[in-house]
């Protein structure tokens, strides 16, 4: 009787328990929806930290798809958490190319300022030169001057130039106010001393002291007294 009672209660517990576990289960996805969409929504108000919360939060749970993680960049961006946005990027961009170029172009470029911030400057370089025909025209200005300082940083001064001098051009192409100008136009001049040539100095070289005539009348009466001994 009693090992009866305890196959029944075993029965029991085998029917029952999968279904508890299966409704716990589908409160739980039902929950993380709703963190979803608040985290969706958080992100596209700009509330970039809050969103980041429920991100995690989820990202602890699941495997979140490329978009997702990508938000995930942003928010860590924008939370100047610079080592967080390049470690998820880094491994990320080449899953993002089906997206939209103007899309692609965020990543790229949050990608690079936070290696620049980094100062990882050939990272930053790559990231900036890979984003910069996705970007928008205006965009361009500020991108080519980032562009400069990687190269400066780099002491490619010819690089350095070409791109100081493309971010003037398109600041101008497009009339858009350009608060770097003045910046930007010192760096043209650095990178252009960098670049005059150096003169070797010889003793052709250096400049030579004039003669007085007082040596100049000694030379002589030197160069007569010799002559008479001959």
């Amino acid at each position: 009787m009693i090992i009866r009672v305890k196959q029944l209660v075993a029965l029991l517990l085998f029917i029952i328990l999968p279904t508890c576990i299966l409704a716990q289960n589908k409160r739980q996805q039902n929950n993380d929806k709703e963190l979803l969409a608040k985290a969706i929504d958080y992100y596209q108000g700009t509330k970039y930290h809050e969103a980041l919360l429920f991100f995690e939060q989820l990202n602890n749970r699941y495997v979140l798809n490329p978009r997702f993680k990508a938000y995930m960049a942003v928010c860590y961006y924008h939370d100047n958490d610079f080592k967080k946005t390049t470690e998820t990027l880094d491994t990320l961009l080449q899953s993002l190319i089906v997206f939209a170029p103007r899309e692609q172009a965020v990543y790229y470029f949050i990608n690079a300022e936070s290696h620049f911030q980094e100062q990882n400057y050939k990272q930053a370089l790559s990231n900036f030169e890979q984003g910069l025909p996705l970007s928008d025209n205006k965009e361009k200005g500020y991108i080519y001057y980032r562009i400069g300082f990687c190269h400066l940083f780099n002491e490619e001064w010819q690089l350095a130039l070409n791109a100081f001098e493309q971010s003037i051009k398109s600041y101008n192409d497009n009339n858009l106010p350009n608060i770097h100008e003045q910046q930007t136009l010192n760096m043209i001049l650095g990178c252009q001393e960098k670049l005059k040539p150096t003169t070797e100095i010889t003793p052709d070289t250096l400049p030579q002291t004039p003669k007085s005539e007082g040596s100049k009348q000694s030379q002589l009466d030197t160069e007569k007294r010799i002559k008479n001994k001959k």
